[in-house]
């Protein structure tokens, strides 16, 4: 199991009714995430950083990293998800997505630095061991037509509070989870499409 699904479970967001949405719809959220993929990553360039897209981490989980960056000075790492849906339909599992992200990362670093295949399988790249005071976690979405980073803290306390709330309705036999992912959902028989 991935760790995007493995985030939207922990959280409670998956819907069992779910129906996903056709590869056309997918192919042009793709195009969207893609966009502020290449935006992210030119603005932290320009901030001295040198980025990576698609990086895979875990070894029991695996996951890829949207965007992935070290700094000239090699002492601080920047790890970034991407959304491609506007900051007011965030969620939890946004957030616990990127910190579990962040915490295979610390677990695949060494103290040599961790060699990670970037870019869809197409650039095997060193990173170099930073203390991992010095690893960075951030969210990425529109906000008003722009981009927005958030920064998500690593504090034990908000990975306990990601748990502890679980949002589920009832309609007749089958149970719905209403979330972001409700724009993507082809389940004409659920009560509150289109709500």
């Amino acid at each position: 199991m991935g760790v995007k699904k493995k985030a939207q479970l922990l959280a409670g967001r998956v819907c069992p009714e779910y129906i996903s949405i056709g590869k056309k719809e997918w192919k042009k959220i793709s195009k969207g995430h893609e966009r502020i993929v290449r935006q992210v990553m030119s603005f932290l360039e320009s901030k001295g950083y040198r980025c990576h897209s698609e990086c895979e981490v875990g070894m029991k989980t695996r996951g890829y990293i949207d965007v992935l960056c070290v700094d000239s000075k090699r002492s601080k790492i920047v790890i970034v998800e991407i959304k491609s849906y506007d900051l007011y339909n965030s969620n939890r599992a946004d957030m616990l997505q990127v910190i579990f992200y962040h915490e295979l990362f610390k677990e695949m670093l060494s103290e040599k630095g961790v060699e990670l295949s970037c870019d869809d399988g197409r650039i095997k790249t060193f990173l170099p061991y930073v203390d991992t005071s010095n690893i960075e976690s951030y969210l990425a979405y529109r906000y008003d037509n722009r981009l927005m980073l958030i920064k998500v803290p690593q504090s034990s306390i908000i990975r306990e509070n990601l748990y502890s709330i679980n949002v589920e309705y009832s309609y007749t036999d089958k149970k719905y989870v209403i979330g972001t992912w409700c724009k993507y959902c082809n389940n004409s028989d659920c009560p509150f499409k289109g709500s």
